[in-house]
């Protein structure tokens, strides 16, 4: 369920308006950099993941990175109402849990 900020803007107080408007902007700036580290923070797990696929004795561990990373993006998909779009990372998950149990230890 989304949540909307609805903001009056009395049209007789000239004041207020660049104090909102600056306000605003602020909040603005704060979320975009906010979402770009997010990014960021994304990218370099999933590369960091991606590379450990490639070395035998450290595919387990990014199997499993990459499988929390993706549960976040199923996640994401099932809170914005898109169940549709959550099914191929769940396939993905699918196969990074084969691929983890694939090379756990042999006792």
């Amino acid at each position: 369920m989304r949540r909307r900020l609805t903001l009056a803007v009395d049209s007789g107080n000239v004041e207020a308006k660049p104090l909102k408007a600056a306000a605003l902007s602020e909040l603005g700036e704060r979320q975009t950099s906010a979402i770009a580290l997010n990014l960021v923070l994304v990218g370099v797990g999933e590369t960091g993941g991606a590379a450990m696929l490639l070395i035998p004795r450290l595919a387990r561990r990014g199997a499993t990175g990459l499988s929390a990373i993706t549960l976040g993006a199923v996640a994401t998909r099932l809170r914005y109402g898109e169940p549709a779009r959550a099914v191929v990372p769940l396939v993905l998950i699918a196969l990074l849990t084969e691929v983890a149990w694939g090379r756990r230890p042999r006792s």
